[in-house]
């Protein structure tokens, strides 16, 4: 029966929602966020610096040692990469400083139950050409802690095993929820356990293993001269990258030679890890450099999609573009481009505005030329240069420029000022319609290229504001259309409206 008032209504719906039924689902929605575990990790360097958190089923990419060139170099001067390529022929037992090891952070909320006599454990798992059941091999972990204590000399580490390539690993650390976990990892480690265990004697929980030629190739590996890995594998198109699965499991607390039982469910993250030797060559801009910026008041605007040509999907994403200026001379593009009078790093979305710049002070003024240096950096830190990829003789100047305030030059050289209010109404036409999409940017670089000077010249001959004034009339009206939705809703309406009375009136002439 349908309620007669909202006062009946208001006490059944009441009712309806405080039955006990419905309060337990209410609560189980409220309590279902809380109850999702949650799993950080995180790529840290030596120093603790977090290097940035990689999501699972992500790459991850670690500058590796052994490129050829001296067109790129690693740039570790903002901290989000290793100071310092990784040699990948390193391992344990031969790199007492822990110079060449990938650090992780790892922080879990998930909750553990062991059982008697057990401990909960982090480890590390791998995958590789081995298709017995199960496909996944330990990962052999060599520090623990943010000081990267060696595994060997503490309780923390756990699973001692002696392998027979010659060395003892330790498989697993101690798991503590909501606590910090440093582990380090060398990529070489990897390889060569998953080698001398391609029998699965680890999985199985032996304390012994079989001296053996073992023969088992972890992906992103190489056992044709002993197991290592392979570098620069962005352009090895047969291989598999280096898979890291990472468990927060258990295992026996009492017997150090104990290993994690693997699951075989879902790990609580995974990783493709990439070791590219160098960073994609690097190639200046098609077109004339000189169509690639727009002077401003000192400032200039870049157009950086002008240098997407450097960038290949064989090799890690490239993060920014480094613009270094000095005035006069060319900037280093070396590792030294720190020291040059303008240094700034941008995106490749588009028009990037780098700052810093002086003014001329004259039309004839050659003591304020800057001379622009441009280098790409991708994700693994590495720097491509060319060496010879400058931009030459750049000035800026209040009249030329305005960017930061105007760009509207033809505007501004008719009203006489870059604060008139037309002015800053065409500036936001620009910026909000214009630069937001392709054809704007295309039309706006287009006027760029010739329209400064057609500002400069009406700010020298006033006589002629008049005529362009007039001309600049539609154009403001439909700027203020544009940035006004409403009105310009409003206009079309009209505009529509008009156009069918129109069409009726010349349809009952024609009867």
């Amino acid at each position: 029966m349908p309620f007669r008032s909202g006062k009946y209504s208001s006490k059944a719906f009441a009712k309806l929602v405080l039955t006990p039924g419905w309060a337990l689902i209410g609560l189980g929605l409220l309590a279902a966020p809380c109850a999702q575990a949650r799993f950080t990790l995180t790529a840290v360097r030596a120093d603790e610096t977090e290097l940035g958190i990689l999501a699972s089923n992500s790459r991850a990419y670690f500058a590796a040692a052994g490129g050829a060139g001296t067109d790129f170099f690693l740039d570790s001067s903002d901290g989000s990469v290793p100071a310092s390529p990784l040699d990948l022929t390193q391992i344990h037992d031969s790199d007492p400083g822990h110079s060449h090891l990938m650090r992780f952070k790892i922080n879990s909320n998930k909750v553990v139950t062991p059982g008697a006599g057990e401990i909960a454990v982090l480890f590390v798992t791998t995958t590789g050409n081995v298709t017995t059941s199960p496909a996944a091999r330990l990962v052999p972990i060599a520090t623990v802690g943010s000081t990267d204590e060696s595994c060997a000399n503490t309780s923390q580490c756990l699973g001692e095993t002696t392998l027979s390539v010659g060395s003892t690993f330790r498989f697993a650390v101690r798991y503590s929820q909501n606590a910090d976990i440093y582990i380090g990892i060398y990529p070489r480690d990897v390889c060569r356990a998953y080698y001398a265990d391609a029998a699965g004697s680890l999985v199985t929980g032996q304390t012994t293993y079989p001296i053996g030629t073992g023969g088992g190739s972890a992906d992103g590996c190489t056992v044709s001269s002993g197991p290592a890995v392979i570098p620069d594998l962005m352009t090895a198109s047969t291989s598999r990258p280096m898979q890291l699965s990472f468990w927060i499991g258990t295992m026996t607390e009492a017997n150090y030679a104990s290993l994690p039982a693997l699951p075989t469910g879902t790990a609580d993250a995974v990783l493709s890890i990439h070791f590219p030797t160098r960073p994609t060559a690097m190639s200046c801009p098609a077109s004339p450099m000189t169509d690639v910026y727009f002077p401003g008041d000192s400032s200039i605007l870049l157009n950086a999609t002008a240098f997407a040509n450097v960038n290949s999907s064989a090799f890690p994403p490239r993060t920014h573009l480094i613009v270094n200026a000095n005035k006069g001379s060319d900037p280093p593009l070396d590792l030294t481009y720190g020291s040059s009078a303008i240094v700034q790093k941008v995106g490749f979305g588009g028009a990037e505005l780098i700052n810093g710049f002086e003014n001329k002070t004259s039309n004839v003024d050659t003591t304020h030329d800057y001379n622009l240096g441009f280098m790409v950096r991708d994700q693994a830190g590495w720097v491509a240069t060319t060496g010879s990829c400058y931009l030459r003789g750049v000035q800026t100047s209040p009249v030329l420029g305005l960017l930061n305030k105007s760009s509207c030059f033809i505007a501004t050289g008719a009203f006489g000022s870059m604060e008139a209010e037309p002015v800053a109404m065409l500036r936001a036409f620009r910026d909000r319609m214009l630069l937001p999409n392709a054809p704007g940017r295309a039309f706006v670089q287009w006027y760029y290229r010739w329209s400064p000077r057609a500002g400069e010249w009406l700010m020298a001959h006033p006589e002629y504001r008049p005529p362009v004034l007039l001309l600049l009339t539609p154009l403001e009206l439909l700027a203020w259309l544009f940035l006004n939705p409403g009105w310009l809703a409003l206009w079309i309406f009209i505009n529509i409206v008009g156009l069918v009375l129109l069409i009726r009136k010349e349809g009952w002439r024609a009867r």
